[in-house]
């Protein structure tokens, strides 16, 4: 769990990229992979050198923001490296994206030429807008994005699927298989998220108690049964 402490902290100055307050409707993670209707994986190149003061400062990153001109030079440089959801977009101007990261994940990434991060758009009166959230976005310089990354990409697969088809999904073969063999937290996180909010929440909670399932493990404290059975008229997608 994250500490309240470090959740304080994080709105007052340790995001790189935060516009101006940080209050107003937040996504979690689970709501921005549902609400998206594009989730896409960019690469931000943060090569430049800086001046001494830079190079100074960069020796101690816990004890210094990460230089927000050099931040947004290097998402006006961004490129998208894989789709996983589109929806028929194809190009958007990453350097006009509200896009945060940690300042210690922005210093770990200049040392390393550059990061990768996933986005979450949504449109907004006709407009692509990046959807905020209560966590950073996240990103390759952090423990377990790879786990992240595969986990959007699977929940992306079955929106692309169920859009395609076009009417209310019958089968959870794919599901299943998920809960009941996958040690990814995040991927058991979303799984059953999108079976709740879908309104298959039976299918999901199957699992809950099963001894060869991982899920229990992998839900929070607001995940619960009661949750579930609510979780479609919860889901307000207007955290962005």
């Amino acid at each position: 769990m994250v500490r309240l402490i470090w959740i304080a902290t994080s709105v007052v100055g340790l995001l790189i990229g935060a516009r101006g307050a940080t209050a107003g409707p937040m996504c979690s993670l689970h709501e921005k992979v549902l609400c998206a209707e594009a989730m896409a994986e960019m690469s931000v190149p943060l090569v430049e050198p800086g001046g001494a003061r830079f190079r100074k400062r960069a020796q101690k990153p816990d004890w210094y923001q990460f230089p927000r001109t050099v931040w947004r030079r290097g998402l006006q440089a961004a490129r998208v490296t894989a789709w996983f959801l589109s929806d028929g977009l194809r190009s958007f101007d990453a350097g006009a994206l509200s896009v945060r990261v940690p300042h210690r994940d922005a210093w770990a990434a200049h040392r390393a030429g550059g990061l990768q991060l996933l986005v979450f758009l949504h449109r907004v009166e006709g407009d692509w807008s990046n959807i905020a959230g209560v966590e950073a976005h996240p990103n390759s310089m952090q423990k377990g994005y790879r786990k992240v990354r595969r986990a959007v990409r699977t929940i992306a697969r079955w929106k692309t699927e169920d859009a395609v088809r076009g009417s209310p999904r019958t089968e959870f073969d794919d599901q299943r298989r998920v809960l009941r063999r996958s040690r990814n937290r995040q991927l058991l996180g979303l799984t059953w998220f999108y079976l709740c909010v879908a309104g298959h929440g039976s299918v999901a909670e199957e699992f809950r108690d099963e001894p060869t399932s991982r899920l229990s493990e992998a839900l929070e404290d607001w995940q619960t049964p009661e949750h579930c059975r609510e979780a479609a008229q919860h889901l307000v997608c207007r955290c962005y």
